[in-house]
């Protein structure tokens, strides 16, 4: 395992002790973004707490992070505290956080843990993919006909369900998509829609080819 990949499951670690406790505490403070967007003090303090960690331990490296923006620079980590946060406010347990490092406009490594489900998947250029401690590959399936897909019309009632409200219906649907292809439940998804927000979901699904 490279040095850039250890320090960020160190990182995704640091990450887990701070959102733990917060899921479903009774005390969660949520606020909304300009965005409408919802943001949690679980938010706010786990990307601190990484950003501070980075710049100890890895100093001259930006950070590009969801809550407190971009610093620039050939080599950043990007950060998405929680991805899920209406998930996570609401005490559901589909939300994760996700690092992942840049060197000159391309990803090098990636991780998305997610404690409350159980599990952490990672992935480095070169190194493959993997979900726990077990090494993920792409369907030996050659045909589209005879994919399995039937977690993906189970992922976009879902997301249609959960985003309605929050007027956001493609891209919640995109996130499970991903969710489940990642989890290796499906051997191929159709996206309703690409967005830039994927930038950590991709690094997970392109990794194992």
């Amino acid at each position: 395992m490279g040095t850039d990949l250890a320090f960020a499951l160190e990182l995704a670690d640091l990450a887990d002790t701070l959102s733990l406790p917060r899921f479903r505490a009774a005390d969660l403070h949520v606020d909304t973004k300009p965005d409408r967007s919802p943001v949690t003090d679980a938010d706010t303090r786990i990307e601190r707490a990484l950003r501070e960690r980075i710049a100890a331990e890895r100093p001259g490296e930006g950070v590009l992070g969801e809550e407190e923006g971009d610093e620039g620079g050939d080599v950043r980590w990007i950060l998405d505290p929680i991805d899920g946060t209406r998930n996570f406010s609401r005490g559901i347990p589909v939300w994760a956080t996700l690092i992942a490092l840049e060197r000159e406009g391309r990803i090098v490594c990636g991780v998305a843990s997610a404690p409350a489900l159980g599990h952490r998947w990672w992935a480095s250029r070169g190194e493959g993919a993997f979900r726990d401690a077990e090494r993920l590959s792409v369907s030996r399936i050659e045909r589209l006909e005879a994919a399995t897909g039937a977690g993906v019309a189970y992922a976009l009632r879902v997301a249609y369900l959960q985003a309605a409200a929050a007027r956001d219906r493609e891209l919640a649907a995109l996130d499970l998509a991903l969710w489940l292809l990642a989890y290796s439940e499906d051997e191929m998804t159709i996206p309703p829609a690409a967005s830039s927000s994927s930038m950590t979901s991709r690094t997970r699904v392109e990794a194992p080819g």
